[in-house]
């Protein structure tokens, strides 16, 4: 009989350890939690919810610790869930089912599932989604690598190469990234980071993105923008999925908000290098509204949200969505320059008087419908710059 086990690293999680025990308690046969020095009441709430419980000293390693919870499992299949993460009910019910379908494939290692990036502090706004791989099989050679970030390898040397094909039926949400606790866990991954290097001999190509990422967050841009422009560069060597558009959507708002660079030059070569990356079209067309080109604006926006609402996902090109909620953002400004075509088609036609006895005629009619003086040059600010910070 098929046998799936269930296993976390945790460390202070009371918060969430409860529901993750109860959450992997409708498919699998064993829970395991591997506590990495709680100072809470994790260990408690975890053996009360019926988890078996096992200590591991901790070394500024998740690596290790995580391989550490393997050699404890005993099923064919492990779910391998951070504690702060949960599948919604479907897909609670679907995996045993998934998992039987697939057992017998031995090409099939494991699943990239859809995961949604949830802020609980925030009433669960969607913060990013994208893939991760959290069901496989145990084997002695899927082994997890990478003192931080860490990542499931296979490490067998012979045979055909196995797969980890994207899996639609499952649903994953994580919580840890919420906006109250992101900028400790930056601080924190940033130090493991730099001590891998230390430990390494130096900076690899799989480091520069996840600097970036640490150093855009906590608001050194000198440093995101060298390490964003190095993840680029080396990104074919850096071994990380689906992360490219996350690199790009940092770079350039490092660079936005910074002012260390030509924001406008970034996003045309990134436009020409990436075309069918939403992110990319959104931020053009964003750039190009605030340039008052809101023709072109428009065709890049709705570029941007039908390659946001029809990603082109296989196993060897997975793309994750950092802008979570550009869809509001790109119909927002949709709305907007649909309310002020006229004005746009004259100035795209190059008809200035056109466009200024447009725009002549709106200001006039707010300011009869206004009972104070609107502030100088509110029409185009409204329209080019609302909701861009």
């Amino acid at each position: 009989m098929l046998r799936i086990s269930a296993c976390t690293i945790a460390k202070n999680e009371e918060k969430n350890i409860g529901r993750w025990v109860e959450n992997v308690r409708s498919f699998a046969d064993e829970i395991i939690v591997v506590d990495t020095g709680s100072a809470d009441k994790t260990r408690e709430i975890a053996m009360a919810a019926g988890a078996s419980l096992y200590e591991f000293a901790w070394c500024d390693d998740f690596a290790a610790a995580k391989n550490f919870a393997l050699d404890l499992c005993h099923g064919d299949w492990v779910a391998f869930l951070d504690a702060d993460e949960y599948f919604d009910k479907k897909s609670q019910q679907k995996m045993r089912v998934i998992i039987s379908k697939y057992d017998k494939d031995k090409k099939i290692a494991g699943f990239m599932i859809p995961f949604c990036n949830i802020d609980e502090k925030n009433g669960n706004a969607l913060l990013s989604k994208g893939w991760l791989l959290r069901v496989f099989r145990r084997d002695d050679d899927l082994r997890y690598a990478g003192r931080v970030h860490e990542s499931l390898q296979d490490t067998k040397a012979t045979g055909p190469k196995r797969d980890f094909p994207l899996l639609q039926d499952l649903q994953l949400y994580h919580t840890g990234y919420s906006g109250d606790i992101i900028e400790d866990k930056l601080q924190r991954n940033l130090n493991l980071l730099l001590a891998d290097i230390r430990e390494q001999g130096g900076e690899k190509p799989w480091h520069y993105g996840y600097l970036q990422d640490c150093y855009a967050g906590l608001g050194d841009y000198a440093k995101a923008i060298h390490y964003g422009r190095l993840a680029l560069k080396y990104r074919r060597e850096s071994g990380i999925a689906g992360q490219t558009n996350s690199i790009i959507c940092r770079l350039l708002n490092s660079i936005r908000i910074s002012g260390l660079g030509d924001y406008a030059h970034e996003l045309n070569q990134a436009i020409k290098e990436f075309p069918d990356y939403p992110e990319v079209n959104f931020f053009y067309g964003q750039y190009l509204l605030s340039q008052m080109d809101g023709l072109r604006a428009e065709q890049a926006l709705l570029k941007a949200l039908q390659l946001y609402n029809e990603p082109k996902n296989d196993s060897d090109d997975v793309h994750n969505l950092t802008f979570a909620d550009m869809e509001a953002y790109a119909s927002a400004y949709l709305q907007q320059i649909e309310q002020y075509r006229p004005y746009y088609e004259a100035m795209h036609e190059g008809k200035w008087a056109q466009a200024a006895g447009v725009a002549a005629k709106w200001l006039s009619a707010a300011y009869a419908s206004c009972p104070s003086p609107l502030p100088e040059g509110y029409l185009f600010k409204n329209v080019a710059n609302e909701r861009s910070e």
